[in-house]
């Protein structure tokens, strides 16, 4: 089963509007002749790399594997090493420890009072599942259909 990652309306601003601002001061800067337009640059490319690395984009799901993949990665889960599955929508409560609260989705390490620490791949929070491993770490996950995505994954578990 495979289910695409939609983009929330304000991740999708904020994406557009964030590249937009820094390209053009980059080449204004570039225009002026100001090096700071090469270091605007600069962080621009890797705030893109990041997102591409990153930014989810499908979710898919076998017998064996929950894969998260973005444009040039992809995040295998083993089926077997997942202890529960179920909806969750993230709170205002979450906080991001490291990675993107928007710009190419929500991807990275977060911190939510009522499940802890938690790893994001997510592009919409009303379309959210998340994944408890064996192992103690949380993934928070979204997709087009999650309650498919949710029933699918839990049919496979063997407990």
């Amino acid at each position: 089963m495979e289910s695409k990652v939609r983009l929330s309306t304000l991740s999708l601003i904020l994406t557009v509007a964030v590249t937009v601002i820094l390209l053009v001061a980059s080449c204004y800067y570039l225009w002026l002749g100001e090096d700071k337009g090469y270091l605007i640059g600069i962080i621009l490319f890797f705030m893109i790399i990041s997102g591409m690395l990153f930014g989810p984009v499908y979710i898919s799901a076998d017998n064996d594997n929950l894969t998260v993949r973005s444009f040039i990665r992809r995040q295998r889960i083993p089926i077997s090493d997942i202890k529960d599955i179920g909806l969750y929508c993230p709170g205002r409560d979450s906080m991001r420890l490291f990675g993107s609260g928007g710009y190419m989705g929500h991807w990275g390490v977060f911190r939510a009072g009522d499940i802890g620490k938690y790893v994001a791949y997510y592009g919409k929070a009303s379309e959210c599942f998340l994944v408890r491993m064996k192992n103690g770490v949380n993934y928070l996950l979204s997709c087009e259909n999650p309650d498919e995505m949710v029933g699918y994954i839990r049919s496979r578990l063997k407990h």
